[in-house]
């Protein structure tokens, strides 16, 4: 997962620090995040704000989101073998 620094769905964020209706919502997926036994590593962008990989938006963070997207490739090219080059040339256009 990757976390924006100023966002109150990372990790170190106490559940109390997140709005009420949101907090049912956020141990659900956890939830099933530990029930599929997905291994995530969580990486927290410094000084990123929440919705920092939106291009159009005022708080993007070319760096941060580029680096969620080399995270996404590679990952695409461990899990999806046949797609790799797909992958590979998609992200020598980023």
């Amino acid at each position: 997962m990757r976390y924006a620094e100023q966002d109150d769905a990372r990790p170190g964020k106490s559940f109390a620090d997140i709005a009420p209706e949101r907090q049912s919502a956020l141990q659900s997926a956890m939830d099933g995040l530990s029930d599929a036994m997905v291994v995530e590593d969580s990486v927290v962008h410094k000084q990123a704000q929440h919705a920092y990989a939106i291009p159009d938006r005022d708080v993007f963070d070319k760096h941060a989101a580029n680096r969620d997207w080399e995270h996404v490739f590679a990952m695409l090219r461990r899990q999806v073998p046949c797609q790799a080059s797909i992958a590979a040339a998609v992200s020598t256009q980023t």
